[in-house]
């Protein structure tokens, strides 16, 4: 009788001890709140989209619905990062192919917070590397380093061929090229005048940005990046899907021209080019 009372009470602790352990091993699930998107929930967790349709046999993920049980695929180890001099939220995105706001959400990090050289942040969903990323060419405004072309009293610019008649997020009354760190275009159009995507595609930043009022990011499925700057509201965020005239937001009035501008830039491959040869539609 003592034998078989001593193997109840260790199987007691055995089952105790497994109960305790099992949310080690639990899958990870996320109950879809509202607003929420597929993409959106892939971006907090680190995952990809793709990855997220194909772990939960989803076949429509616009159908998807508040409350419902989205499994989160096991990602691989969070990497350390160490900030470098000129580093930005969005380019080391772009370079671990993670999304800024994962980056804030595993560090503590605001929309306010400034990055500093020398932060080590944590990198969701990457595998171990020697930190050494290919450092990306998309030079960006963020909210977390000033633009570097803002030392100067005036972005510089240079007049630009009559390019009005040519198809704008905005309605152009005159055009200049960036010329400093950022590659793109100046467009002075009216006080608020709706700024309009000039490709379909998925928002991938969303948000203000120093120096350049609130900015959207669209990235379209040929793989170019429009940059939208100068606003000052916006009608989309972060994992919005979009079509071609889809209104973004409102034009804003320049901090340091005083005059309702918008800044655009396009990007393929991570690198500039001129924003006349871009695909529209």
């Amino acid at each position: 009788m003592n034998i078989r009372r001593k193997v109840i009470q260790w199987l007691a602790l055995f089952v105790s001890w497994l109960l305790c352990l099992a949310p080690l091993w639990a899958e990870t699930v996320h109950i879809v709140q509202k607003g929420e998107t597929l993409y959106s929930i892939a971006k907090q967790y680190g995952s990809s989209y793709q990855e997220l349709l194909e772990y939960n046999k989803i076949n429509d993920p616009a159908k998807i619905y508040v409350g419902q049980k989205i499994k989160i695929p096991e990602t691989a180890p969070v990497q350390s990062y160490t900030v470098k001099r000129g580093d930005t939220l969005f380019s080391i995105s772009r370079n671990f192919s993670v999304s800024v706001d994962t980056i804030r959400k595993a560090n503590g990090l605001t929309e306010k917070s400034v990055l500093r050289e020398g932060m080590v942040l944590k990198i969701p969903g990457t595998a171990k590397s020697d930190q050494t990323p290919q450092v990306s060419t998309v030079p960006a405004p963020s909210p977390e380093s000033k633009p570097q072309t803002d030392t100067s009293p005036v972005r510089p610019v240079a007049e630009a061929p009559d390019l009005t008649a040519a198809q704008w997020p905005v309605r152009a009354k005159s055009i200049s090229y960036l010329t400093g760190k950022l590659y793109g275009i100046v467009i002075t159009t009216e006080a608020d005048d709706m700024v309009r995507s000039l490709s379909s595609g998925t928002v991938v930043s969303a948000g203000p940005y120093r120096g350049f009022g609130k900015v959207a990011i669209v990235q379209a499925s040929n793989g170019y990046l429009y940059v939208y700057g100068g606003c000052d509201m916006l009608n989309v965020r972060e994992g919005d899907r979009i079509t071609f005239g889809t209104v973004l937001g409102r034009i804003g009035i320049d901090s340091i021209s005083k005059q309702p501008q918008l800044y655009f830039l396009v990007y393929k491959d991570n690198k500039p080019i001129d924003p006349v040869s871009a695909p529209r539609g």
